[in-house]
């Protein structure tokens, strides 16, 4: 199965303080910026050239993120035309109409909540569960305000949706050694989820590993550009647009030791601070 991150647009209705991107409406189109790199978007992907794109790639999963997937105006458009045997899942703050989705072939929906708007939040989270129980809660707790965010954590548990609770990754930011990560972590014990890094700090990067960037594993930006990896797509160049992407040429494969996702690691470590 193929592998796709599609972030289809980096706009976003709520501004946290703890986002890694920062976009600015400009004339034309926007710019948003992340992880030291500034990228200008004109015009957004068409949800067509995405299908044409992913029924290339049957079977498929797709993995939308963003920016605030749902307010691309193709997001319902797309995931209603996904046809069985395929699957997609979103990250979205579930704020916006998320009325007639078609959830036949989701996977997962998971909802970040950022403490605002709470009665639309739950409106749609119910409405969402009453069609689909795979949906999750994501929470981002800040160090300087863990207890709020376990507060929220145990209330969406004790309404009956599981929580899980991210912490913040942003420079500065050290969570090694402290009594806060302290205290998320012993909160699995009561089956909390906390989420820990994305690559393990165990993984031996020294041993060459290759991935499968470009050929079974993709990223697609708001503009039709294709990326073999998430890490491509944040520092690297495109290889070209999904409506001139022909499945099986060499050219798209990766061949090369994950050095991308080491370095996003290494920063992450480092700079940030991981998990003890």
């Amino acid at each position: 199965m193929i592998n796709i991150l599609f972030f289809p647009t980096m706009r976003c209705n709520l501004k946290c303080e703890y986002c890694h991107f920062k976009v600015e409406n400009v004339e034309g189109g926007y710019t948003w910026e992340g992880y030291g790199k500034e990228h200008r978007i004109e015009n957004e992907v068409s949800p067509h050239d995405v299908l044409d794109f992913l029924l290339k790639n049957k079977p498929f999963h797709l993995e939308f993120s963003g920016g605030e997937p749902t307010l691309w105006k193709g997001f319902k458009e797309l995931v209603n035309s996904i046809p069985e045997g395929n699957t997609w899942a979103v990250t979205s703050n579930t704020l916006g109409n998320v009325d007639e989705i078609d959830f036949a072939n989701c996977k997962a929906w998971t909802a970040s909540y950022h403490g605002v708007n709470l009665e639309k939040f739950e409106k749609n989270i119910f409405s969402i569960r009453d069609r689909f129980p795979y949906i999750f809660v994501n929470i981002v707790a800040q160090k300087s305000n863990v207890d709020e965010a376990v507060r929220r954590a145990f209330h969406f548990m004790a309404r009956g949706v599981r929580p899980n609770i991210l912490r913040e990754l942003n420079p500065g930011v050290d969570w090694r050694e402290s009594k806060e990560w302290d205290f998320l972590a012993d909160l699995k014990t009561v089956g909390m989820n906390i989420v820990e890094d994305d690559i393990p700090p165990s993984f031996d990067f020294a041993a060459g590993y290759t991935c499968h960037g470009g050929e079974s594993y993709f990223a697609v930006m708001p503009d039709g550009s294709l990326y073999r990896c998430y890490s491509d797509a944040m520092r690297g160049e495109s290889i070209g647009k999904i409506n001139e992407y022909e499945k099986n040429d060499e050219m798209y494969r990766c061949f090369k030791p994950c050095l991308g996702c080491a370095m996003d690691h290494k920063a992450r470590v480092t700079k940030i601070g991981g998990a003890k």
